[in-house]
């Protein structure tokens, strides 16, 4: 007698889910994730509002036609309404999908029926569902809150060419979170690059211009043409149905380019991050801090002597070491150095260049004055971005917790990232009012270099508090990045950084700020028109500093949550 072994079931067609089900759980989970966010809902809904808000204080509302009821916010809104469709998509997924494959969820999926495209087309429906939800409200709010007109006949036009957009954001922000070494890097590169495109597409540009050439180059970048295209299908003096080809071509074209960068760069990602893990670099190339720099000390096979007591290392010594190690994080962070380095002299050059011979109503040529925007800008993203930053990724590591059983006090590791930010403030200093005086023929004396190094000394320390004071109510290094530049950029708009003829209302708001003071402080020692006003302003900042500084004492954690 014989037996047969029972036949394995074999799945059928029937019993397989099919591609909607596939994705539905994916779309789902990122969607609530998105919406538990507040950093991401802080970036993407309460940001693009923010800057419609900024833009209509400073571009005003009156009525342009009498006849038709038309307002000036006709003709700015879009702007905003681009950023709340690029703010809620390309970093979304960049930081979202660099984060998986970090923490090993994409590489866990080869375990699962779960394929990795329905894990990758979840994240960027629920990713285009955020966008659709930003663009939405941002459009509500400027028709209900500034009377903006509704255009009828071009309302499809415009439609397709946000939803065409925000595919092609998604697409840059997949091809990003491939090439990203780590979230931190895919957060910086992907919120930096946003901001850095809204610059050089006429978004944030408000009291200047920018040469042809940077011009005709955001022509054949992916977010310019949609902002123009938007502002001439809002724009109810023209005729048609708003269809703009040249913006869709770009848009199409960017689509493709940054697909195929995501479809050659996403075979086994993950064996480049283990092989730089165990090489011990990839905290220094994220600027991360290894522990011997935590430590401040040398290792038993280092020849390099240390001055110690009773066997201790020295407190000099000790905080030699803290500052070399944050300098070596900060140098090792290409979009730290970009922000407070090659921002502010692009800027510089940008809008100084065409417009050298303009000055504001008080008489101050814009090259001096972008010289002390540029110089407190630098000042403020390195100390209230930068510093804070990699106190708050060593808290989250838990070195700041394991201080405790190291001779290093924690003042005196605060101590050393505030000395080194300095230093970087004094450098950002150098080469602004360099460039200025070289490029611009800017009128800079051994006095007023004197005045502008003890400014930005004080400028740097008291902002650097306020960063420590974010940082001490910010549990994680990606919040206390999105919270920092969400706080810094309408800030800086506030403190006449960005504006050169604000109205009175937002200086009398930016006083609030220390960056106003900062800024006004500068202008009045480079200009050589300092007087008590000036003193005022130094006031401000000390007193700025002393409460920051004692709240973050009181608030601040060495530990994180949980």
């Amino acid at each position: 007698m014989t037996t047969t072994a029972p036949r394995a079931r074999t799945h059928t067609h029937a019993d397989r889910p099919r591609a909607v089900e596939l994705v539905r759980g994916p779309t789902a989970h990122a969607a609530l994730e998105s919406w538990r966010s507040r950093t991401v809902l802080l970036v993407s809904l309460l940001l693009p509002l923010l800057w419609l808000f900024v833009i209509g204080a400073i571009a005003g509302n009156e009525i342009y036609d009498e006849s038709t009821g038309l307002r000036v916010m006709q003709f700015a809104a879009p702007t905003a309404i681009v950023m709340g469709a690029i703010l809620a998509s390309l970093p979304t997924v960049a930081i979202s999908i660099t984060d998986a494959r970090q923490s090993g969820v994409l590489k866990r999926l080869r375990g699962t029926p779960l394929p990795s495209w329905a894990y990758l087309l979840g994240r960027g429906l629920a990713a285009a569902a955020l966008a659709i939800v930003a663009v939405a409200l941002a459009w509500a709010v400027a028709v209900l809150a500034y009377d903006v007109q509704i255009i009828w006949r071009t309302l499809f036009a415009s439609i397709v060419t946000l939803v065409l957009a925000i595919a092609c954001y998604i697409a840059i922000g997949l091809a990003i979170s491939t090439l990203a070494r780590s979230t931190v890097v895919a957060q910086a590169v992907s919120i930096g690059g946003v901001l850095i495109l809204a610059f050089i597409s006429e978004l944030f540009t408000i009291g200047g211009s920018f040469p042809l050439v940077i011009t005709r180059t955001a022509d054949l970048l992916p977010v310019k043409p949609v902002s123009s295209a938007l502002q001439d299908q809002f724009n109810p003096y023209l005729t048609g149905s708003g269809w703009d080809g040249r913006a869709i071509a770009v848009l199409l074209i960017w689509l493709v380019l940054a697909a195929l960068v995501a479809v050659w760069g996403w075979p086994d990602r993950e064996r480049v991050f283990r092989s730089r893990r165990a090489k011990g670099t990839v905290e220094g190339e994220a600027g991360h801090e290894t522990p011997a720099m935590h430590a401040g000390a040398s290792s038993t096979t280092t020849a390099m002597p240390v001055a110690t007591v009773a066997g201790r290392p020295s407190d000099g010594a000790l905080l030699g070491g803290q500052v070399r190690a944050a300098l070596t994080s900060l140098w090792r962070d290409p979009v730290g150095l970009f922000f407070a380095i090659v921002m502010p002299l692009g800027l510089y050059a940008l809008m100084a260049g065409p417009n050298r011979d303009w000055s504001t109503p008080d008489g101050i040529p814009l090259p001096t004055l972008l010289m002390a925007s540029m110089t407190a800008w630098g000042v403020a993203y390195t100390m209230f971005s930068t510093v804070p930053e990699l106190v708050v990724r060593a808290r989250e590591r838990g070195v700041l917790k394991r201080l405790r059983g190291t001779p290093l006090r924690p003042a005196t590791y605060l101590t050393g990232r505030v000395i080194a930010g300095v230093v970087l403030s004094l450098v950002v200093a150098v080469l602004v009012v360099g460039f200025g005086a070289v490029a611009y023929g800017v009128d800079v004396t051994v006095v007023k270099v004197v005045l502008t190094a003890g400014l930005v000394i004080l400028g740097a320390v008291v902002i650097a508090a306020c960063g420590f004071l974010l940082a001490a109510r910010v549990s994680s290094t990606k919040a206390f990045t999105a919270l920092s530049l969400a706080i810094l950029l309408p800030v800086a708009f506030f403190s006449d950084v960005f504006v050169a003829e604000a109205p009175d209302w937002m200086d009398r708001v930016g006083a609030i700020f220390p960056l106003l003071h900062l800024q006004h402080s500068l202008s009045d020692v480079l200009t050589g028109t300092g007087d008590v006003g000036t003193w005022w302003h130094v006031a401000v900042l000390v007193v700025w500093g002393v409460v920051a500084s004692a709240l973050a004492v009181r608030l601040f954690r060495w530990g994180s949550r949980g």
